[in-house]
C-alpha cells in the first residue's frame, strides 16, 4: 500500500506536468484532497514503527513533487501523527527542508508542543523564527513565560522590529497581522516593565500607517497627536482621511478632497483613493452633514456615468440617483428622472434598472 501510494503521487505529478491531469469537470475528476485523506487514514492506522517510517517516505515523495495540492498533506499532520511521535521524528525534522513550509511548522508545533522538553521547544521556535516572522511572538512568549526571561523576550521583539522597519521580509500574506502582533506584544512588555511608550508608538505607526493604528497610538501617547498625524498623512493620505472622518473632522476631509489642486492632480486623487478612500463614498456616508457638497458630488457622478452604455455604469447611475433623491426636492427629482428616461429611452437595460429602482415612468 505504501509503494502504491508513492507511485500514485509521482504519477499524478507527472500527469500534471504533462497537462493530462484535468479534463472538463465531471464527478470522475481527480480530487487531490480525497487521495491525501486516504493516505492519512492509511498512516494513522499503522503500528507506531511502520507509521513513522512510512510517514517519512511519504513526506520525502511529496516534498519532491511540483503539484501544489500535495502541500496540503503537510497541514494534515494532526490527522496521522501522535504527540508521542516527537522523539522519533525530531532529528529527522531538524535536518529536513520541511520546516521551510510554514503551515507544516505550525502543525508540528501544535501537535508536539506538550511532548517537547523546554529545550526542544526553544530550539524549535528559534529555528522557525529565523524562517518566518510569524514565529517571532511565540518565541518571545516562550522566553518570557516559560523561561522567565522578559529581557530576552524584549531583545527578540526589538530585533524583529528593527528588521521590519528596514522592510526585510515584509512582502507576504499576513504581514500586517505579524507587525501588529509584534508591536502589541512589545507594548505589553514595555507596560509591564514601566518603559516609556513614545518610541514604540512611533514605530507602530511607521510599520502600520493606518487609521486604526493611529487610534491605538493615541491611546498610548495622547500628547503626541501633533507629531503622529503628519506622519500618517505622509505615509498614507487615504488612511489619514479615514482617521479624520472617524474623528468627525469632516471639514478637514473636505478641504483635502475638494481643494485637491494643492496636493493632487485629479487623476492622482482618484487613482489613489479608488480602493482605500472614495470621495463619492465619503459623501454617501456624510450626506446629511454635508448636503450641498454631497448633492454636487452625486450629480457629478451621474453626469460621468450616464454616457456609458454597460451594466456597470447603469448600476452606478441608479446608485447616484438614489442618493440624489434623498437630497433633491421631489418635483425636481421626478423631472430629472423623466429627462433621463426621455434621452436614454433606447437603452432597455438602463430603463429596466430605473423601473426596478423607482417604479414605472
Amino acid at each position: 500500500m505504501r509503494d502504491l501510494f508513492l507511485k500514485v503521487i509521482e504519477d499524478i505529478d507527472d500527469a500534471q506536468d504533462d497537462g493530462y491531469l484535468f479534463g472538463e469537470y465531471s464527478e470522475e475528476s481527480y480530487d487531490g484532497f480525497d487521495m491525501l485523506q486516504l493516505v492519512a487514514a492509511f498512516l494513522r492506522d499503522l503500528p507506531d514503527a511502520a507509521r513513522l517510517n512510512y510517514t517519512k517516505a511519504v513526506w520525502n515523495t511529496i516534498n519532491n513533487q511540483n503539484y501544489d495540492s500535495f502541500s496540503a498533506f503537510f497541514g494534515m499532520a494532526s490527522d496521522y501523527l501522535k504527540p508521542s511521535d516527537w522523539d522519533s521524528l525530531k532529528d529527522y525534522l531538524y535536518k529536513s527542508e520541511l520546516f521551510d513550509k510554514e503551515d507544516f511548522s505550525k502543525e508540528i508545533l501544535a501537535i508536539f508542543e506538550k511532548s517537547m522538553t523546554r529545550d526542544d521547544k526553544g530550539k524549535l521556535l528559534k529555528t522557525l523564527a529565523k524562517q518566518s516572522d510569524k514565529f517571532i511572538v511565540p518565541l518571545a512568549q516562550f522566553h518570557e513565560k516559560e523561561e522567565g526571561k522578559a529581557k530576552q523576550a524584549i531583545k527578540v521583539l526589538d530585533s524583529a522590529i528593527g528588521k521590519l522597519m528596514k522592510g526585510e521580509n515584509n512582502f507576504y500574506y499576513g504581514a500586517t497581522d505579524v507587525k501588529e502582533q509584534v508591536m502589541e506584544e512589545r507594548i505589553r512588555l514595555a507596560q509591564a516593565q514601566s518603559e516609556p511608550l513614545e518610541t514604540l508608538a512611533w514605530q507602530y505607526l511607521e510599520l502600520l500607517p493606518k487609521a486604526l493604528t493611529m487610534r491605538r497610538v493615541l491611546e498610548l501617547v495622547p500628547s503626541h497627536r501633533a507629531q503622529f498625524e503628519p506622519l500618517l498623512r505622509k505615509k498614507s493620505i487615504a488612511e489619514y482621511l479615514t482617521h479624520l472622518e472617524a474623528e468627525k473632522r469632516l471639514d478637514e476631509v473636505v478641504a483635502i478632497i475638494e481643494n485637491k489642486k494643492e496636493e493632487f492632480t485629479r487623476g492622482a486623487l482618484y487613482s489613489m483613493f479608488s480602493l482605500a478612500f472614495s470621495r463619492y463614498d465619503f459623501y454617501v456616508r456624510n450626506k446629511k452633514a454635508l448636503p450641498d457638497l454631497a448633492l454636487k458630488c452625486f450629480l457629478e457622478k451621474l453626469e460621468n456615468e450616464l454616457p456609458h452604455a454597460n451594466d456597470k455604469n447603469y448600476i452606478a447611475v441608479v446608485d447616484a440617483l438614489k442618493n440624489i433623491k434623498t437630497l433633491e426636492p421631489g418635483q425636481e427629482f421626478r423631472q430629472r428622472l423623466a429627462n433621463i428616461r426621455l434621452v436614454y429611452k433606447r437603452r432597455q437595460n438602463l430603463m429596466g434598472k430605473l423601473n426596478m429602482a423607482f417604479g414605472m415612468g
